[in-house]
């Protein structure tokens, strides 16, 4: 954890992604489950005046226990801890058959919040009937990075500040330095397409989401 949930905050203020595992610890797979949590932009008032707040990751969960249950079951308490509307990758659907059981649907995204399924093949006979998550193509997975390389390289602030000669320099903040964790920052260095990278298929599913929530419900500018 990063930073803790701001408490009164409203609902949808937290996004969250997950990659799940479809059994416990095995010797036949390195997989681990992985959750991701974002924090939207959204204005406050503190002490009378308006802030804008938030637009970064604060939390993650890297891990896989003995008993598939123990791993869904701390997914499960890190999206329910930041109240996060969160999206899962329905390939390997035991997450969202756990949250089924649990009746912890509410916070379970719907294949039809990611916009772009009408430019990705979704319509497949044996996923258009899936209800949670998102099924995982080499056609999203391509769409997805892009949106993470745009989260990365997004420019978040201008700032201008005299130098030694007392010139003024301009200095800009890019999206990477949302990100706190550098695990995630390493996956992204070394990534290739033939590996197992699941940090960053957690981080472009939440990226996607992202993208997929502010085009619905818009975003808030930051001067």
């Amino acid at each position: 954890v990063h930073e803790r949930p701001i408490n009164g905050a409203p609902w949808m203020t937290y996004y969250a992604a997950i990659d799940p595992v479809e059994k416990g610890s095995t010797k036949t797979s390195d997989s681990r489950a992985s959750i991701y949590v974002y924090m939207t932009s959204y204005s406050r008032t503190v002490d009378g005046k308006m802030s804008v707040q938030g637009n970064k990751l604060v939390a993650e969960w890297v891990g896989r226990y003995d008993d598939l249950d123990d791993t869904n079951e701390m997914l499960s308490m890190v999206v329910e801890w930041y109240n996060a509307f969160t999206m899962c990758e329905s390939n390997k659907p035991s997450f969202i058959q756990h949250m089924r059981v649990k009746k912890r649907q509410r916070y379970m995204a719907r294949k039809s919040d990611m916009i772009f399924d009408k430019e990705v093949n979704q319509t497949s006979e044996n996923i258009q009937f899936q209800e949670y998550g998102v099924h995982m193509t080499e056609q999203l997975w391509s769409k997805l990075l892009e949106f993470a390389i745009e989260f990365l390289s997004e420019k978040i602030s201008t700032k201008f500040r005299p130098d030694e000669a007392g010139e003024e320099k301009e200095i800009t903040t890019y999206g990477v330095e949302r990100i706190p964790f550098v695990e995630l920052i390493h996956e992204m260095q070394e990534y290739n397409p033939k590996g197992n990278w699941d940090r960053l298929k957690t981080f472009g599913i939440l990226c996607g989401f992202i993208k997929a929530q502010q085009a619905k419900l818009g975003t808030i500018s930051r001067k």
